[in-house]
């Protein structure tokens, strides 16, 4: 019988489960949220590879978001396996997942901003995915870290250092770009009372007005790129990270 492990990177094996039947699910769940509302992401043990358990885990968070680059289920595979030349990015292949780059930390979905309307009529509103679920299926030939940055942290650290630069970012002074898809947005946005989303890539898809530039390039360099706001572990095989993508920059 399959054991699951809610883990820490730094502090494996703090909680386990059997994994027979649906009442057991639901306690990993209530683990899971917890350990997400607490820090951001949540690791899993599931000692397997299998998809079935990354979708097994996945139905209790809402329905999976799909893009052009995932299957029915919502499942894009991150491999250099596809791409005849792993290091370079073409207008065939915009997809860093596709290559053996390492990603710039960056939050899925930043260019998803609009409304559609749903065959019955309905009207939904198109944004990024609440949370991202990654499954560990084989380890990298090169590179390969989890690099996560907690901007709930690194906001209250601006507020106080940097309260003019909070300003710039509060305002809408960015684009995200993805092919015909683009979202111009503030790099935090309130949604309630207590909560802000941040939106954040700082590549080649990004559009930044000119009176932001410099807010821009000193919160990357300052607070993104800086070492003292990251996390950085490996997953191994078997190994699932679910990150809140509205706090967590990866």
């Amino acid at each position: 019988m399959e054991k699951i492990h809610i883990s820490e990177p730094t502090a494996h094996n703090l909680i386990s489960f059997d994994r027979p039947n649906n009442q057991e699910w639901k306690e990993v769940f209530n683990q899971v949220k917890y350990q997400i509302e607490t820090d951001g992401y949540c690791v899993i043990q599931a000692g397997s590879t299998d998809r079935s358990v990354l979708l097994e885990l996945a139905k209790y968070f809402g329905n999976p978001q799909r893009s052009l680059g995932s299957d029915e289920w919502g499942i894009a595979e991150v491999s250099t396996f596809n791409n005849g030349n792993k290091n370079i990015l073409t207008s065939q292949n915009q997809y860093l997942s596709n290559t053996a780059q390492e990603f710039p930390c960056h939050t899925d979905g930043a260019f998803l901003l609009g409304i559609a309307k749903t065959k019955d009529g309905r009207l939904l509103q198109i944004s990024p995915p609440k949370l991202v679920v990654l499954q560990m299926v084989n380890t990298a030939e090169e590179g390969g870290a989890s690099v996560l940055v907690d901007s709930q942290r690194v906001l209250e650290d601006a507020l106080d250092w940097d309260s003019d630069l909070v300003k710039v970012l509060l305002k809408p002074c960015v684009a995200y770009a993805r092919g015909d898809q683009l979202a111009c947005s503030s790099v935090f946005e309130r949604i309630s009372s207590e909560t802000w989303r941040i939106r954040w890539r700082y590549d080649f898809t990004t559009l930044v007005e000119e009176s932001a530039g410099d807010a821009i390039k000193l919160f990357h360099s300052k607070y993104i790129s800086n070492p003292k706001y990251q996390k950085r572990f490996y997953l191994q095989p078997g190994e699932i990270l679910i990150v809140d993508n509205f706090r967590v920059i990866h």
